[in-house]
């Protein structure tokens, strides 16, 4: 048999190898590559007997003092059982890290930590020590690595892979969540829309922008939301949670005409007036961003990858709930069989996993991190001077997103 390695694939051929793997990592689609301006693409395959057997897309970023790293987001996409192909496909990976002066090539398979998919990982970390790659340990927080290694997925369809119902996936969820999706929502007037395609996504920035100050982290802006937007296209959709304030003042009204609560439907009534007569009839209170799977053979899965919300208006509708479950039930009618809600604390006792916790997921544990180590002396100082030089460029992005909000406001008030 005969082995060729290429860093060329013509994107048909690797869109039709993405086709036929167990699952596709948004990561590893091309247009990925595209969207990530400040990483260079590549994608990369092995041929046997020229039929391509493994492929990655390969991102390489330009890093402070000279330094290059490559990154197969949640790649390879290969049978790491299979040693040959394995090897084969390492040695080209490395060779093609040398001609960018990359440091390491770092990996993250969307492999699970056990065997839930029916795949045992233990012979894949001994494949992968073999080869000369160094895992990179069994971390829990958000920030141990690139990409989080614990995420909580919804699952859409059933042990058959049939559709679940609707109903059925809503019962599923805890009780608080249901509480608070259909009647309860739509009775005071909160409904959910889809983003057109005219929408310049500077609502949703605006929404990610709230969750940044009030968490005080730092996210994405509308520039960047609009560069994934342009290199997916009709596979993002961008949801809105609104409320129609003249429908949940005349709830309220109704309410207050009833005798019902009175004194806390009265001040709800009046913050809504005020509402509407600052901000108009139809204000937003949520949004959230996600990535559709291609067509495939494996698992497909809708990808929640960014949200935010604008908690400073009525946060008791709970409409990322509601959105939540409008975005799915349309993904169960698209056939796909997994809505991930993204990364996890592994300590299972923050509110961002209480907040997931409600949807009743799936918990999917991956193997982690490994490196390639290509020029070992950069390679060690890099790992020196990570953490400290992640805190810094924190920082400076926090900072400079935080003078960006205060001169818009300067604008917007002048």
């Amino acid at each position: 048999m005969n082995y060729r390695f290429s860093t060329k694939v013509p994107k048909e051929e690797y869109d039709e190898f993405l086709m036929h793997v167990p699952m596709v990592p948004y990561g590893q689609r091309p247009e990925w590559g595209v969207a990530k301006s400040f990483w260079r693409p590549a994608l990369c395959g092995l041929y046997r007997d020229d039929k391509l057997v493994a492929a990655s897309q390969l991102l390489t970023r330009d890093l402070p003092m000279g330094f290059q790293i490559i990154y197969a987001t949640r790649g390879f996409l290969l049978d790491y059982t299979d040693k040959e192909v394995l090897h084969r496909f390492t040695e080209g990976a490395r060779e093609y890290a040398k001609s960018q002066k990359a440091f390491c090539i770092k990996i993250d398979p969307f492999i699970l930590n056990n065997d839930h998919w029916g795949v045992d990982p233990a012979p894949i970390f001994e494949n992968l020590k073999a080869e000369g790659y160094l895992h990179q340990g069994f971390g829990v927080t958000l920030y141990d690595y690139f990409m989080p290694r614990f995420q909580m997925a919804v699952r859409l369809t059933d042990e058959n892979r049939q559709p679940l119902d609707p109903k059925a996936l809503l019962k599923s969820f805890r009780k608080d969540a249901r509480a608070t999706i259909g009647n309860y929502q739509k009775n005071r007037g909160v409904f959910f829309e889809k983003a057109g395609p005219e929408d310049d996504l500077s609502e949703f920035a605006r929404m990610v922008a709230c969750t940044e100050e009030r968490q005080n982290v730092v996210l994405r802006n509308a520039e960047y939301f609009r560069g994934i937007k342009k290199a997916f296209g009709d596979k993002m959709d961008v949801y809105y949670g609104r409320l129609d304030l003249d429908k949940y003042i005349a709830f309220t009204q109704a309410a207050i005409d009833k005798g019902q609560n009175v004194e806390k439907n009265t001040a709800n009534l009046e913050e809504a007036k005020k509402a509407k007569e600052e901000r108009g009839q139809i204000v937003t209170l949520c949004g959230g961003l996600f990535l559709l799977p291609p067509k495939g053979e494996g698992y497909r899965f809708a990808e929640y990858l960014y949200a935010g919300n604008d908690l400073s208006l009525f946060p008791r509708l709970s409409t990322s709930n509601g959105m939540l479950y409008a975005a799915m039930c349309d993904f169960i009618e698209a056939g796909y069989d997994y809505c991930n809600l993204g990364g996890v604390e592994g300590s299972m006792d923050t509110p961002l996993y209480e907040f997931k916790q409600k949807f009743s997921p799936e918990m999917l544990e991956l193997i982690g991190e490994f490196d390639l180590v290509v020029r070992p002396v950069q390679y060690h100082l890099f790992t020196k001077y990570l953490p400290a030089m992640r805190k810094v460029m924190q920082k400076v992005r926090r900072t400079s997103r935080k003078l960006s909000r205060a001169k818009q406001k300067d604008h917007q008030e002048g």
